[in-house]
């Protein structure tokens, strides 16, 4: 187990004490990046293949989990952040595994979620700062509002879920799965979805479609290949 945590702002090292206070149970090993625009740190055990931080350029990575693709390397970020400086944030597109990411790039912060939404990532705008974290309770620590988000419990009771983006928090926001953050200075933040599910074969959409029959022929095509 690890954890991602950080802020884009001015340098705080009380902030940052709070938010690892909150995440120790995580894991004891510690990397930290600090800047003048911000704080990027991982939290792991160093026995696991859990990710790390590098930085080149004026560029930094933060990487916490596995990928499965590409496969480790022992220059595996310093790989990765040149194919961000090569190409921008795009690249995740080829990312597999279950991770969560976060790149300092100026006063430009990325934060990134895996696919399948395996690994978790919050976020809040507290004191000017956008602040995340791997949990939504060291967000709490950090100064962020407890206020419950009613329909963020309502759908937790009813589907065992909150709605995309939304926590049980009012003033917490998740990143969605497959989804990348942009955070400029002190402009909004803004996510944008890199993954969606494809099918090979076009999905039949049309007006009197008999949708229990599709249904029905898919899942028995399925559980057939099965």
């Amino acid at each position: 187990m690890s954890a991602l945590f950080g802020f884009i702002g001015p340098p705080d090292d009380d902030l940052m004490l709070r938010l690892k206070s909150a995440l120790q149970h995580r894991g004891s090993g510690l990397a930290t990046h600090v800047c003048g625009q911000g704080s990027i740190a991982v939290l792991g055990g160093p026995e696991q293949d859990t990710g790390g931080i590098h930085s080149e350029g004026g560029l930094s990575i933060a990487l916490c989990g596995r990928l499965a693709w590409p496969p480790p390397s022992p220059d595996r970020l310093a790989k990765l952040l040149r194919r961000y400086a090569e190409g921008g944030i795009d690249f995740v597109r080829t990312l597999s595994g279950s991770f969560t990411m976060a790149i300092l790039d100026g006063e430009m912060l990325y934060l990134v979620r895996d696919s399948g939404g395996r690994a978790s990532l919050s976020y809040a705008r507290i004191d000017g700062r956008l602040i995340f974290a791997s949990e939504p309770r060291a967000l709490l620590e950090a100064g962020a509002p407890n206020r419950i988000c009613l329909e963020g419990v309502y759908s937790y009771f009813c589907w065992g879920l909150s709605p995309s983006g939304s926590s049980l928090r009012r003033d917490v926001r998740s990143l969605p799965s497959g989804s990348f953050l942009v955070q400029r200075g002190m402009h909004d933040p803004r996510t944008e979805r890199y993954f969606s599910p494809q099918s090979d074969e076009p999905f039949p959409i049309a007006a009197g479609c008999d949708w229990p029959g599709v249904f029905e022929s898919l899942l028995r095509s399925s559980l057939k290949e099965c």
